[in-house]
């Protein structure tokens, strides 16, 4: 089959001794066939060269975080003073996971404004960032970046809310995943 622009999940693959241990990769989503005994371990993600993008990997035990050595841009468009429609996040996390931590870097069109930006699973019952659980990227410069952790929806997506003060627009935008917990 195709290996490119592919998520891949790590099993582990134990004989019925428990005594030999092999590693083996399915595409995401397929569990390995002809073995009885396996455990999944992590994915990888296979980039369109058919290069494994490069990660970091924190944690043991059933919960475990993944950092992307380059953020996986999900959007450069922002979402002025409402909801944004759903926006998926498979290409930068795995089906095993719907919580991420997420980062916002933005210009804004003139100094001395303020913006909050709010991210919630896709379908969330609030109506205002301030609503609900929501992280918030202020500042009164010209440009301001930061980090929000959120879970996704069952189906990986998510919404933005971007409101800016001051009546002025958004300069520059981009909404990426910089990390992802996976649950084994």
């Amino acid at each position: 089959f195709d290996i490119a622009s592919i998520w891949c999940s790590v099993c582990a693959i134990a004989d019925a001794d428990g005594t030999t241990l092999t590693a083996i990769w399915t595409e995401q989503g397929v569990a390995p066939s002809d073995v009885t005994y396996y455990r999944y371990i992590g994915s990888f993600y296979n980039d369109s060269g058919q290069d494994i993008l490069n990660f970091d990997w924190f944690g043991t035990g059933a919960l475990v975080f993944m950092q992307w050595d380059v953020p996986i841009t999900l959007t450069t468009s922002a979402s002025v003073d409402a909801w944004s429609s759903a926006l998926s996040c498979a290409s930068g996390m795995p089906s095993t996971s719907t919580l991420a931590r997420f980062t916002i870097s933005r210009t804004m069109s003139s100094s001395d404004q303020r913006a909050n930006h709010s991210i919630r699973p896709n379908g969330g019952t609030w109506t205002t960032p301030t609503d609900g659980d929501y992280g918030d990227v202020r500042d009164g410069y010209y440009c301001a970046a930061g980090q929000i952790v959120s879970f996704t929806d069952s189906s990986q997506q998510i919404q933005h809310y971007d409101e800016v003060n001051g009546g002025n627009s958004i300069g520059t935008y981009r909404l990426s995943i910089n990390g992802y917990w996976i649950s084994r």
